[in-house]
């Protein structure tokens, strides 16, 4: 059996040997010692997308990118309610363009396609982004029946606006079929 200051110094000795352990662990990843792979930043993030997403609109150097999302709905009725429209399943744009006030156009040709029928832009600066009633049409005969998302009309369109480079803008065109019944109250 062990005396009580031999236990005190073995338990003390252990301390330190933990500690000193401790200590070298700190300056060893500190030093980047670790062997963990490091967390790609937005920046590697945005040069790794600009390779691989041919056709995309490339990103303008210093200018917070965002995205967005446009899904076309049809509903039987213009007094549908949304939620049914959507219920229903996307359907396909039958034109679709918009210029971005950098000059890069967004259009049918440069999107991603999703697996739920809407249509995707990555990398794209955020700002407000005029919609022309002109630039985009739905199935044939039907017409836009509302917008929804973060869209203001316009004397001429819509005004996108996109502020949160963290979440995607998403915009529901509502079409219904050209004279149909009138629209919910």
């Amino acid at each position: 059996m062990q005396n009580p200051e031999a236990r005190r110094r073995a338990i003390v000795a252990a301390l330190i040997a933990v500690g000193v352990i401790a200590v070298l662990a700190i300056a060893i990843r500190s030093r980047g010692g670790n062997d963990d792979p490091a967390v790609p930043t937005a920046a590697a993030q945005v040069d790794t997308n600009q390779n691989s997403t041919e056709g995309q609109p490339q990103p303008t150097s210093g200018v917070e990118l965002g995205s967005l999302i446009i899904g076309a709905y049809k509903c039987p009725e213009t007094s549908t309610p949304d939620s049914d429209c959507k219920n229903a399943g996307a359907v396909e744009l039958a034109t679709f363009s918009m210029t971005l006030p950098d000059g890069q156009v967004v259009s049918l040709e440069n999107a991603d396609q999703m697996e739920d029928g809407t249509y995707q832009w990555l990398n794209i600066p955020i700002g407000s982004y005029t919609l022309p009633a002109a630039n985009f049409s739905g199935p044939a005969e039907l017409q836009v029946r509302n917008i929804s998302g973060p869209a203001e009309p316009t004397a001429d369109g819509w005004t996108i606006s996109n502020s949160d480079p963290n979440q995607p803008v998403v915009i529901d065109i509502m079409f219904a079929p050209s004279g149909g019944s009138p629209a919910a109250g």
